[in-house]
């Protein structure tokens, strides 16, 4: 697993100023970081993905080198992320907009349980069916 990219985005989230607390987790073979025990924020070599809510894409989408994210060979949209490009990732003290976006939103979400059902689907970014 390469992490290298992430280093910028790691320190911004293991440091953040509101002290949300983040935990870092590796999830899909990808480092993620979890607020409350929602998935916030992802990395990976091809960039990464901000939880931002449904509420919030429209104003994450435009900003640039972010788009919507898809997961497995179906490409199942995720409403809930936006996906950017190594060039969009934070790379300065200063999270991004998606960045802050997501954990403004991970952070009005109820906490989860580990072992819970809710737990997992808020892990996977699915919603139970």
């Amino acid at each position: 697993m390469n992490l290298a990219c992430d280093t910028v985005l790691a320190r911004l989230i293991r440091d953040d100023p509101a002290g949300r607390g983040a935990r870092e987790r590796t999830m899909f073979g990808r480092l993620r970081f979890l607020l409350n025990g929602a998935m916030a924020a992802g990395v990976h070599t091809g960039g990464g993905m901000d939880r931002i809510g449904r509420k919030n894409r429209a104003e994450a989408i435009p900003v640039r080198r972010a788009g919507p994210v898809t997961m497995g060979p179906k490409g199942r949209g995720m409403a809930q992320m936006a996906g950017l490009a190594p060039e969009a990732m934070p790379v300065s003290a200063t999270p991004s907009r998606p960045l802050g976006l997501a954990l403004a939103h991970v952070g009005t979400l109820p906490a989860t349980s580990p072992g819970s059902q809710a737990a997992a689907f808020a892990l996977s970014g699915s919603k139970p069916d």
